[in-house]
């Protein structure tokens, strides 16, 4: 009964494999996390003995569709690199988990996952260890890169494992991939057109960027400025405008690039406030509607995953022209102008 008891909690105390593996992991927030990486690993190795390892685990995008794996294995001065490309995080995650377990065991079981392209990307001082030959057809990444279509014909049925993260979860990479991105654009520029002179304006933008297609929804404040009459400049009166817009865009560039031209193309609509300040003019309030067709060409450029900066420059045709009338002297003393023009510093900030 004592040793019953003794063996069971030495079983209890058991340390997980990745504990004796030494791992650094580097991958964008799409694909899985580092203690995932580890899971993954621990399931492979299903408890197996292992021997410390010093593993480095890089992944990366290698075109629009397909990630890269680069796996850097050191074993007591000795050492193996790899380079592996598939169509989804998960899928290196489950070569890499493979590959460092097959280091540390031969005779684990090879991945259950469709098998992905490989090629080393420098000559190995040794290769890593060969799965046994009564496993036979070995898969390799050399084999995988091949194709795979008569090993799958003749191979075995994997051995699965519950606790594998690949098996218990959906593929958030994929998911995260095909999802829309949210971004959220504060600017801050200058508007010409709503009134006949240039007002400092700020500006907040959500956008859903289907790469290359964008949809965006802008709200601006033109802030206030002061415009006098012609003729009498003490008939003033204080003006200011709302507008909400919304826009298609396409964009040019890559998705995976630090450098993207949206195209946009909308309309806009709000109203213009206006309040007579002067010696002689009574502070009443009016507003008057304003809309207008506009057109922006831009560049983002992103400085992080998360984060770009971006110039827009926007045209735009007026629909209707606020104006605000002075009474007694008859006159309008805004007018806004046909056509008119808008630049914008702005920081883009991708929210998912």
């Amino acid at each position: 009964m004592l040793a019953g008891s003794l063996a069971l909690l030495l079983g209890l105390a058991a340390p997980p494999a990745t504990e004796t593996i030494s791992l650094t992991y580097e991958a964008p927030e799409t694909c899985p996390e580092r203690h995932e990486v580890q899971r993954a690993i621990d399931a492979r190795l299903g408890g197996a003995p292992t021997r410390p390892l010093a593993v480095a685990v890089s992944i990366t995008r290698a075109d629009e569709r397909r990630w890269r794996l680069s796996l850097g294995i050191r074993d007591e001065g000795q050492g193996s690199d790899r380079v592996i490309e598939a169509s989804t995080c998960w899928e290196l995650v489950d070569a890499a988990a493979w590959l460092i377990a097959l280091a540390v065991n031969p005779e684990v079981a090879p991945p259950d996952r469709a098998a992905v392209e490989a090629a080393p990307a420098v000559p190995e001082p040794p290769a890593l260890p060969d799965a046994p030959e009564k496993r036979e057809p070995a898969v390799t990444p050399e084999v995988a890169a091949r194709g795979t279509s008569s090993a799958a014909a003749s191979t075995p049925a994997p051995v699965t494992d519950e606790r594998a993260p690949t098996d218990a979860r959906p593929r958030g990479g994929e998911r995260n991939e095909r999802a829309p991105r949210l971004l959220l654009a504060p600017a801050f520029g200058a508007v010409y057109g709503p009134a006949p002179r240039f007002a400092p304006a700020l500006a907040v933008a959500l956008a859903l960027d289907w790469h290359p297609a964008r949809l965006q929804l802008e709200f601006t404040y033109a802030l206030p400025i002061t415009l006098a009459d012609r003729e009498e400049p003490s008939y003033q009166a204080r003006v200011e405008l709302l507008t909400g817009s919304a826009r298609g865009c396409g964009v040019l560039g890559s998705r995976a690039g630090r450098v993207r031209a949206p195209l946009c193309a909308g309309v806009s609509a709000g109203a213009t406030r206006g309040r007579g300040q002067g010696d002689q003019v009574v502070p009443s309030v009016g507003y008057a509607p304003w809309l207008a067709l506009d057109a922006s060409a831009g560049v983002e450029v992103w400085v992080h995953e998360r984060v770009g900066l971006s110039l827009v420059a926007r045209g735009l045709v007026s629909l209707t022209a606020p104006a605000f009338h002075i009474e007694p002297i008859g006159r309008d003393l805004l007018n806004a102008t046909p056509a008119g023009f808008s630049g914008w510093g702005r920081v883009v900030v991708r929210i998912r």
